[in-house]
């Protein structure tokens, strides 16, 4: 691999990476108005799933009134606790039963009453785990419990939400997208580094081979 051609590549790797980490930007800080929380299975006994539901990324800083989860599933709920912020104790979801399906409720109202009156409920641009929802339950799942939400700022205003499963958005919560450009950046470059080095062993060895045939073939007399 010529140093022109390896510097060319090197170059590409870059550009390539400025421009994945431009749409994983717009993943991890969405540009449309939602709220995505992430939902990790938890491993517990066969008996007890428990599922962790975690606030991920916003398109931008929300004033809460509420936040509703609903669980899809057969199972009995055992346990259902919210954890806010900085707060140490966590506080139990209240249930929703008027209504099918049943959904389990935080509000300002309930943080304020648990932590005091001076409680703001908010979810900020490029928070880091502010929302923590725990649910666990009795029997033997059958298949995967699936969680919807629902969102109410202060003003009135529904926010979509989306529950994704555990990807790479926890990864890069918090990272500008240039600090992954780069990381992602030099990786290519190691990459390229490592593939010139696998080539110019190649290389050596082919001639190594080349040249040792060669000294074999002169010291070997000629038959008449």
């Amino acid at each position: 691999m010529s140093q022109y051609f390896k510097k060319s590549l090197e170059i590409l790797g870059i550009i390539l990476a400025l421009i994945i980490s431009y749409f994983e930007l717009k993943e991890v800080i969405p540009t449309d108005p939602i709220i995505i929380l992430e939902v990790d299975k938890l491993k517990t006994p066969r008996d007890m799933p428990a599922y962790v539901l975690t606030g991920v990324a916003a398109d931008q800083e929300y004033f809460l009134e509420s936040v509703r989860i609903f669980p899809y599933s057969d199972n009995p709920i055992k346990r259902t606790t919210f954890k806010y912020d900085q707060y140490p104790k966590d506080i139990d979801l209240i249930e929703i039963t008027s209504a099918k399906p049943h959904s389990y409720v935080v509000s300002r109202e309930i943080l304020q009453t648990a932590y005091g009156e001076d409680s703001s409920f908010a979810y900020e641009f490029l928070d880091d785990n502010r929302l923590i929802f725990y649910f666990q339950f009795e029997g033997v799942e059958k298949e995967k419990i699936k969680f919807e939400c629902r969102i109410l700022t202060v003003d009135n205003h529904n926010i979509p939400c989306e529950i994704r499963e555990k990807g790479y958005i926890s990864l890069f919560r918090g990272i500008p997208w240039y600090f992954s450009a780069i990381i992602g950046g030099i990786l290519l470059i190691i990459l390229i580094e490592v593939i010139d080095i696998f080539l110019r062993q190649k290389r050596k060895n082919t001639r190594r081979n080349g040249t040792s045939k060669n000294a074999k073939n002169r010291l070997t007399p000629d038959k008449d």
